[in-house]
């Protein structure tokens, strides 16, 4: 008949067995872990030239997990060829320097896809502290490159969108001070980002002008309302430009300023035209005042829209000139021999 344990025996037997289950228990909860976040484990043995994953690191190169030791030459056909020699070059180091590393690769799964790997690698000693191997953990990471890469297009597109657009794009927190300017602000006034954030913009305006934007600026701020305001700026040679900025209010659920988005436009052209046609018309009314003749000039409604002073002086009294036609001033078959 086999011995019976002892009491002690058994209480050891038992606290062995629930060591056991704690381990296994602990070994799936992390074995689940590894599975939910993508990640694997591998050991890299450099006496036997070969390679071993985890169940999940065979599952991140899309295999079946039938085999977990790999040799060099199938662990060079899941990486790939555009990758491989910069991975390999970063493993030597590792194994030189002892010192670990983080790799990013794709790797190359049986059907052609690809799958973008980030790995953390680090040096395995023996006793007398000689380099046998390497270990590390493999994550799955290409939703989170595809979506950084996305990011970056947009980043681009947004760039590229910024720069080739007439309007310079600007943005300001809820008191008014501006947090982001669009690059072709900098280039145009010769001021730095840091000179410019978040007033130092200010110091571009013309003198004669910044009393006024900034009390209208100051005014939208405090009421929420829409700002537009045309004034001048200083260009980096010192000369003056008009430009015309426009800025409105994001709001958030509860009707509080989260931030004001804003445009500055060049519209110097346009000021100078304006100030063109104001003297051309100053001047043209210059001359026809000059004349002895009485001017009346009509629309193609036949309405009176000018009328030199000679020619208002016999007009009829309490009329406005504006509501005056011409058979208002003309007899009727005159009138219509006019027309």
């Amino acid at each position: 008949m086999p011995p019976e344990h002892t009491p002690i025996e058994k209480q050891n037997e038992s606290q062995l067995r629930s060591l056991a289950r704690q381990l296994a228990q602990r070994t799936q909860e992390l074995a689940d872990a590894h599975k939910l976040a993508k990640l694997g484990s591998w050991y890299w043995d450099l006496q036997a030239r070969s390679v071993r994953y985890s169940r999940e690191a065979v599952a991140l190169v899309g295999l079946p997990y039938t085999n977990a030791e790999f040799t060099y030459d199938q662990v060079r056909g899941l990486i790939h060829p555009d990758d491989y020699d910069r991975a390999i070059a970063t493993y030597r180091g590792i194994i030189k320097t002892r010192e670990p590393a983080r790799i990013a690769y794709r790797a190359v799964w049986p059907d052609g896809s690809l799958r973008h790997l980030w790995t953390w690698a680090e040096v395995v000693t023996d006793d007398q502290d000689h380099v046998i191997g390497l270990r590390g953990t493999s994550q799955d990471v290409t939703e989170r490159h595809e979506i950084e890469q996305a990011l970056r297009e947009s980043e681009d597109h947004y760039r590229h969108m910024v720069q080739l657009h007439p309007q310079i794009p600007w943005t300001a927190g809820p008191d008014g001070s501006i947090e982001e300017v669009g690059p072709k602000w900098l280039e145009i006034t010769g001021l730095t980002r840091a000179q410019t954030l978040p007033h130092g913009w200010e110091q571009a305006v013309h003198d004669d002008d910044r009393e006024a934007l900034m009390a209208a600026w100051q005014h939208a701020v405090a009421t929420g309302e829409l700002a537009d305001h045309e004034y001048r700026v200083r260009r980096h040679d010192g000369s003056y430009f008009w430009m015309r900025g426009r800025a409105a209010p994001r709001r958030d659920e509860a009707g509080r300023i989260m931030r004001w988005y804003g445009t500055l436009e060049d519209v110097t052209d346009r000021r100078l035209a304006d100030e063109a046609r104001r003297r051309s018309e100053n001047f043209a009314s210059q001359v026809l005042e000059s004349t002895g003749d009485m001017v009346v000039v009509f629309d193609q409604f036949w309405r009176v829209i000018y009328a030199n002073s000679k020619a208002a002086s016999l007009m009829p009294a309490g009329i406005d000139q504006a509501a005056l036609r011409l058979e208002d001033l003309f007899a009727e078959r005159r009138a219509a021999s006019i027309k």
